[in-house]
């Protein structure tokens, strides 16, 4: 397979991806206002933005670009969701300064964030302008071993519509023989450079599985993370003064409120659908450090099949996969 790049993302190419983003959020904001929504487009093109674009200006403005794209995603996610949960409490305390009683609301935050993402886009573009990132060829994404990572996530999500609709299990007993067959399948047939994406693949799976089957919240502290976060929708304000460990969690009174009223979502799919993604990402980051600690020539093979262990136990993908502010704190 060839090393040769397809794209050159330098800063120019990316502010002009995300500028392209955010004229296309706000506009199909403006066309659900005016009942001429696109479904599932608004929920595509918001999480992309709101989970992606504020994390990668962000490290473009500290000028570090010293990253490989695994690493430039991961941080950009983590920056973004802090990000997210840094203005979201910093508007619900000033806003009401300022005579906006309803801070956690669809326009605040619209206006907060595009202006925000518009100042970090300036910022970027002043002090980073040496930013360049390598995208992998696009031919390796067109070979046959691309089914390994492509199956497992159309089986989980076909699978849990099965079970969901149909009450039949059938595609996610598939999809769990496949999966405890991908690891010996990958360490002989895949490059390790498509290692990150495979374990992501695995991960989003198993969480698919777990917690996508059921339209409800599973599992006690979830279902007070989402009593606690609905107070918040409801009231379009986080009252910090209620004396619980749960509303002390901005991952619950901010970050799911604002994925809620900016994706036109509700809240339990704000939990049951983004979750999985983000908290995907975590055996990646593993096998990222695993890569660092492991001193051998098949370091990439043994972070390989040490994130698979992690995984594979039971804890991942049942106990964990209904635990949401932990995943927002483990990633």
């Amino acid at each position: 397979m060839s090393d040769r790049p397809v794209f050159n993302l330098n800063s120019r190419k990316l502010l002009v991806v995300v500028i392209s983003l955010q004229l296309s959020f706000l506009g199909l904001i403006a066309l659900n206002s005016l009942g001429l929504g696109i479904p599932i487009l608004r929920q595509v093109i918001g999480f992309l933005y709101l989970t992606f674009v504020p994390g990668i200006l962000l490290l473009g403005a500290l000028r570090i670009n010293n990253f490989n794209l695994t690493e430039v995603i991961l941080y950009s996610v983590g920056l973004s969701l802090s990000f997210l949960m840094g203005i979201g409490a910093l508007i619900n305390s000033l806003y009401l300064f300022i005579g906006i009683s309803k801070p956690i609301s669809e326009l605040p935050l619209i206006y907060t964030i595009s202006f925000t993402v518009i100042l970090l886009c300036i910022i970027f573009h002043y002090r980073n302008k040496e930013f360049e990132l390598l995208l992998p060829n696009l031919g390796d994404f067109l070979s046959p071993s691309i089914l390994l990572f492509v199956l497992p996530i159309l089986l989980a999500v076909f699978g849990t519509y099965f079970l969901r609709f149909h009450e039949s299990n059938f595609l996610l007993l598939i999809l769990i023989a496949l999966i405890s067959l991908i690891p010996f399948l990958a360490i002989y047939h895949v490059s390790s450079k498509f290692y990150p994406l495979l374990i992501f693949s695995i991960a989003l799976s198993l969480l698919l599985y777990a917690s996508a089957a059921s339209p409800y919240i599973r599992e006690w502290d979830a279902c007070i993370e989402l009593y606690t976060a609905n107070l918040v929708k409801a009231n379009s304000l986080w009252d910090p003064g209620i004396p619980t460990s749960h509303n002390a969690m901005l991952s619950i009174v901010i970050l799911r409120p604002i994925y809620s009223i900016l994706l036109r979502i509700s809240l339990p799919e704000a939990f049951t659908l983004t979750s999985p993604f983000l908290f995907s990402l975590v055996p990646v980051v593993l096998y990222e450090i695993s890569r660092r600690v492991v001193k051998s020539q098949s370091r990439d093979e043994i972070a390989f099949l040490s994130c698979s262990f992690f995984m594979f136990f039971w804890m991942f993908y049942t106990t964990m996969a209904n635990l949401y502010r932990q995943q927002i704190a483990m990633l």
